[in-house]
């Protein structure tokens, strides 16, 4: 706050008080105020700096936390990606690509399991469905059937997204990460490993990336492979997360 009294033209100082505010806000309504006094503060820093990227990823990273804004995330993520691809900078167009897939795998996930009923739910019986626990999931096997290509488009444009922001930056763990769920939630193992044994020699101390291939192998059946790619993804958590993936605690409550 002093430095922006005492240089109000000064971009990069009204971006990272913006960023620091949006970085310690969540999406509940009582940080509403300091949501918007981060928007505020990096939307000075843009007016300063205009189509700088980062401030504009930011800016948009702050829309996703406010429901009624995603959709203008979108526009966002949009207008850096134009203007990292100008300045030609591989980190910010890797960064911009991974969130733009984010958001477009995110919309996929939300309809890519979505089932239609094809007979009728008056057929139901409440009573069976009070005393059976397996009555429910029963009665939805058989009166239920998936909607094909739900979201279909999504999941290539968030593939496409995160294939790019690979290109752009091999380095970048959270895409090389991302595109190996993906790869994997469609079921794309043999490609998954093959990906992953690239992403592993690009990134040798990434636990994520490692597991990513670990879990690729064991659906494959390769259970010595996946178990020596498991181990070396342990080895590499810090003693926090190893705690945290080990304990029980969180499946027994």
């Amino acid at each position: 706050e002093r430095l922006e009294k005492a240089a109000p033209r000064f971009a990069p100082g009204w971006f990272e008080h913006g960023k620091l505010l949006a970085r310690t806000s969540n999406m509940g309504a009582l940080d509403l105020l300091r949501r918007r006094k981060a928007a505020d503060r990096v939307q000075k820093a843009l007016d300063l700096d205009q189509d700088n990227p980062f401030y504009l990823l930011e800016l948009a990273r702050l829309r996703l936390k406010t429901p009624a804004l995603r959709l203008d995330a979108e526009r966002l993520f949009n207008r850096a990606l134009r203007a990292a691809e100008e300045r030609k900078d591989p980190a910010v167009l890797a960064e911009v690509n991974w969130e733009l897939g984010q958001l477009h795998e995110r919309r996929w996930a939300s309809v890519a399991h979505r089932h239609i009923i094809t007979g009728t739910a008056a057929t139901l019986d409440l009573n069976a469905a009070t005393n059976e626990w397996r009555y429910i999931p029963e009665f939805l096997a058989s009166q239920t059937a998936p909607v094909p290509g739900a979201g279909e488009t999504q999941r290539i444009r968030a593939e496409e997204s995160y294939r790019r922001a690979v290109a752009a930056d091999p380095s970048h763990e959270a895409a090389a990460a991302s595109l190996l769920v993906l790869l994997y939630d469609t079921e794309r193992f043999e490609e998954a490993v093959r990906f992953g044994r690239l992403a592993v020699t690009r990134q040798p101390v990434s636990a994520r990336v490692h597991f990513g291939l670990g879990i690729a192998l064991h659906r494959l059946d390769r259970l010595d492979e996946a178990s020596k790619v498991l181990d070396s993804a342990f080895a590499l958590l810090s003693e926090t997360e190893r705690r945290e993936m080990t304990s029980l605690s969180a499946l027994l409550t």
